[in-house]
């Protein structure tokens, strides 16, 4: 297996639909999502989401979904406390779903394809960076990952996932019942 982080294409949308299904739950993205998600990752033709990709086989191994300001706040219907972010919304990109497969969890694949997406970000001139960490996650590793690469909690949206139909790797079937915590990371200094 020959392993690199790479900017998510069109291309890519079979392997990544097959990754998350197993990962993230199936259903999870369906192909419509995949498209809307690809146009919204997108800044100057180029996408700001990331793919672990194995070379060889083309399979995906990880995945970082990440969109850049100002767009995905008209798009994005997640809830929001855009009043606690203590700088302008629409400078404010989105951590959208990061995701490694089990086997490869501790390499540091995660911290990988986050930093390419926070190194964009930040040559852009993003100003922060929002996450919703999944709380009930094993070991709450989500919140324990975005903390260790600075995010802040600012609040808790209940029932977060529960308008999607997909089976949650929790809660097994609809409508899934996890809290999501809203997080965020400054990339620069707030005024």
């Amino acid at each position: 297996m020959k392993l690199v982080p790479q900017p998510l294409e069109r291309k890519h949308q079979e392997a990544f639909l097959r990754f998350t299904d197993a990962n993230i739950g199936a259903r999870y993205y369906t192909p419509e999502d995949f498209q809307k998600l690809f146009d919204l990752s997108c800044h100057h033709q180029r996408s700001l989401a990331y793919v672990l990709l194995d070379q060889d086989s083309g399979n995906i191994h990880g995945v970082r979904v990440t969109y850049p300001p100002p767009r995905w706040l008209q798009q994005e219907t997640a809830p929001l406390f855009t009043e606690l972010w203590n700088v302008p919304p629409e400078s404010v990109a989105y951590f959208k779903s990061l995701f490694v497969d089990a086997k490869l969890q501790g390499q540091g694949w995660g911290p990988t394809l986050s930093q390419a997406s926070l190194k964009d970000l930040a040559a852009m001139g993003c100003q922060a960076v929002v996450a919703h960490s999944w709380k009930e996650s094993p070991n709450n590793s989500s919140l324990r990952y975005l903390e260790k690469i600075g995010f802040k909690a600012i609040g808790e949206h209940p029932l977060f996932w529960s308008e999607i139909d997909y089976d949650c790797t929790r809660c097994k079937k609809p409508p899934c019942q996890c809290t999501a915590v809203e997080m965020i990371l400054y990339l620069a200094p707030i005024s």
